[in-house]
Parts: C-alpha cells; structure tokens; sequence
C-alpha cells in the first residue's frame, strides 16, 4: 500500500493492513497464491486441527474396507 494511496483514502497504512488480516482471520479474504486472495461473501473457516472425538478403532478400520469393496 502506497502512502499516496493511504492518503487518497484517508487512512493510515496500519490501519490498513490490520483490516486486511481481520478479513483474512475471519474467512472473508483466502488466500489462493503468492499475493492473491480470493474475497468471501460468506467466511470460510479453514483449520489445520483434527476433528476432536472421532477415533477409528482397528475393527471399524477394518469394517469400511469391506463395506466399501462390497465383500
């Protein structure tokens, strides 16, 4: 962001890209490459955790296998 641009919309720069990194957080702005994003009417929320309480047991494992080959 440009101080020129800064001053065209009157605001500071800070101001600025902590607005940009309150849309990124709140799954407004996504990035999809190397400084493009994608804008979101409706947030998208993109987490790295795991589900929390789903544990495959061996048996269950073992189950979908079979289910899924038709055996």
């Amino acid at each position: 962001m440009s101080r020129k641009a800064c001053e065209e919309w009157g605001i500071k720069k800070g101001s600025y890209y902590n607005g940009i990194e309150d849309l990124k957080s709140n799954g407004y702005l996504v990035e999809i490459g190397s400084n493009e994003y994608q804008f979101n009417e409706i947030p998208i929320i993109i987490t790295k955790e795991e589900p929390i309480g789903f544990e495959e047991t061996a048996d269950e494992e073992e189950d979908t296998r079979e289910n899924a080959w038709g055996f």
